[in-house]
């Protein structure tokens, strides 16, 4: 899968973003897809954290996200504009 391809995924999700509390205008999230469902890795350069208020949501909306299935598990970069 490519970081276009998991990008328009993730571009569905983006109602949902805006609803996170405290979530930045941009994020850009570091995904492990491997079977049609994400891992969030890092948001905005950063590993997901409890001490992040939008972290936990944001991870939320884009692991329950389902993405194109894939034999070949991979790390993409999506870049989502909140604003």
């Amino acid at each position: 899968m490519t970081s276009d391809e998991a990008e328009g995924v993730a571009k569905r999700g983006v109602d949902e973003l805006r609803a996170c509390t405290n979530i930045p205008g941009t994020i850009i999230a570091e995904l492990d897809i491997a079977h049609g469902r994400a891992t969030v890795v890092k948001l905005n350069r950063h590993a997901p954290s409890d001490a992040v208020s939008w972290h936990g949501c944001a991870q939320g909306v884009l692991e329950r996200l389902e993405y194109p299935r894939s034999d070949v598990a991979g790390r993409v970069r999506v870049r989502l504009t909140l604003e």
